[in-house]
């Protein structure tokens, strides 16, 4: 009879538990599931901290889109997986996504049927929050966009699951001709004092995501006819527009991104490239668009077949992933490549046929990245 193998050395065992893919939170709940001492590791909060710091990045857990149009009796944001993670509900009827950011989703109501309401939502707990009307608001608000964002002191954003958060908004009020800015605090209840941008500066925004950029968040918006970016500094409660690079102005399929190095970035597609800009500080301390790189894309985005006849366009950007540097674009067939803004690699991505709901728009792919782990399961509480 063959001996057994001797257990294994505790920080071993720590050390291989410690290294379970983040993206495939059904292998550590597999793990708890192998002995006792496992699952008393994998729901330790020193080594689920030491987890998430060692991962760094949450992973991608699945990605909202918004599956019908405005006016539409069944107004619906739509949860789809991309992991083994699966929120307690994959549908807010009654609501569309417009941003995700540090584990929440940042969801509203039907413009068209009356004054907007803004709804913050947690998959991981599916606790959801209900924000305040705003201080100034137009009687119909389909010229806005907003972000959600992680409020505590101190967070390293690795787990932003029930702390205090705050919703930064930018709309442009038609009536009155003005661009506001907003910045509500979930630890207030209250929203702040708004920021405008009058006359012939104010700027409609658009309804593409939004990014985070230290202190500052920044929209799409269309100004004079011509693509701008609008920016909202929520520690100075300023507006302000700025131009995108010079070539792209009209273009239409470009997202706005984050760099690496924490700087305001410029993706688009123009013919066959997909071309790279980021905001950098001259000798003069100026700050302007500078071009990093240009990546050509290969054959395979570039063409789809009708019949046997191969037919050319341009892929669509619909998404940026902040965190991992990854954008998203669809294909005329409705399929989703991941390219990476590091090292220029793409691959397919396992998402089904990507389709938006509203044939007026383009579509929009908003990815939710979030730890999920072993505690997080005894954290849910039911939907209001």
């Amino acid at each position: 009879m063959a001996t057994p193998p001797p257990p294994l050395i505790e920080d071993v065992v720590h050390e291989i538990l410690l290294r379970l893919p983040p993206g495939d939170p059904a292998c550590l709940a597999r793990a708890c599931l192998v002995c006792k001492p496992w699952r008393r590791t994998l729901t330790d909060p020193g080594f689920l901290r030491r987890y998430r710091e060692f991962h760094r990045a949450p992973p991608m857990l699945g990605f909202l889109c918004n599956t019908d149009s405005p006016g539409d009796v069944d107004y619906t944001a739509r949860f789809v997986p991309t992991s083994s993670f699966r929120p307690a509900a994959l549908y807010r009827r009654g609501l569309h996504a417009i941003a995700a950011g540090h584990g929440r989703v940042l969801l509203h109501t039907d413009p068209y049927e009356g004054p907007v309401s803004l709804v913050v939502w947690d998959p991981v707990t599916d606790e959801q929050w209900s924000v305040p009307r705003l201080p100034v608001t137009a009687p119909y608000q389909v010229c806005f966009n907003a972000v959600v964002l992680c409020a505590a002191a101190g967070c390293d954003h690795l787990d932003c699951h029930g702390g205090p958060f705050a919703v930064a908004y930018v709309g442009l009020h038609e009536q009155q001709g003005f661009t506001l800015g907003c910045l509500y605090s979930s630890a207030t209840g209250k929203w702040g004092k708004p920021a405008k941008l009058e006359g012939p500066i104010a700027a409609g925004v658009d309804y593409l995501p939004g990014v985070l950029v230290g202190n500052a968040v920044y929209f799409h918006c269309i100004h004079k006819a011509t693509r701008r970016i609008v920016k909202y500094d929520m520690g100075r409660e300023e507006l302000s527009v700025i131009d995108v690079p010079f070539m792209h102005r009209c273009h239409l399929s470009f997202v706005l991104t984050v760099t690496e190095d924490g700087k305001l970035g410029f993706a688009c597609i123009t013919m066959k490239s997909l071309y790279l800009w980021s905001r950098e500080a001259g000798p003069d301390g100026a700050v302007a668009w500078t071009q990093r790189r240009a990546i050509e894309l290969e054959t395979m985005l570039l063409y789809f077949s009708i019949g046997k006849v191969p037919v050319w366009h341009v892929p669509t950007l619909i998404g940026f992933a902040a965190g991992a540097g990854v954008v998203f674009m669809m294909t005329e067939a409705g399929r989703v490549f991941s390219v990476d803004l590091e090292s220029g690699r793409y691959h397919k991505t396992s998402f089904p046929r990507f389709r938006n709901g509203d044939p007026d728009r383009e579509p929009m792919l908003i990815p939710y990245m979030s730890f999920y782990t072993p505690d997080h399961a005894t954290r849910r509480s039911p939907s209001p």
